[in-house]
């Protein structure tokens, strides 16, 4: 065989392993940004389909959240479910530092929601307190 034969078969080679690799990098990234669509349509569903957080949505809409949380030792059922609106935002917050989710997604589908937490001086007051464990809440409240 000749060298030139040689050095074709080499470049085709080549350019077969790189559009092996492009494809492939077309596909994670596709897969990626399905997985991405896939969280965000359980999460929208959790959050504004189910009955969960309905009641807790309504009480920070209507300004109702800071007669619900009374910052005192004992905790009230009404407490308990704004704790767990709160951890709701905490593990998006946590997905977000992940990088599961992006900023953007989590803005498209909850800024509102996250701003209605910054403007309640009580939920800010419990997002502040170290031993409630909303670190990671409160560093994309500042980033909102």
């Amino acid at each position: 065989m000749n060298q030139s034969l040689k050095d074709w078969i080499d470049i085709l080679a080549k350019v077969v392993a790189a559009t092996g690799v492009f494809i492939a990098a077309l596909n994670y990234r596709q897969q990626t940004r399905t997985k991405r669509a896939e969280w965000l349509k359980a999460l929208f569903e959790k959050f504004y389909e189910k009955k969960e957080f309905k009641e807790v949505r309504r009480w920070i809409e209507s300004g109702e959240i800071d007669n619900k949380i009374n910052l005192d030792a004992t905790v009230s059922e009404d407490e308990e479910k704004v704790a767990d609106y709160l951890n709701f935002f905490e593990f998006i917050a946590t997905l977000e530092v992940d990088r599961q989710l992006k900023l953007t997604d989590v803005k498209n589908l909850f800024e509102y929601y996250l701003n209605k937490i910054k403007n309640s001086e009580k939920c800010m007051t419990w997002v502040h307190n170290y031993d409630y464990g909303f670190e990671k809440l409160r560093n994309l409240l500042d980033k909102i």
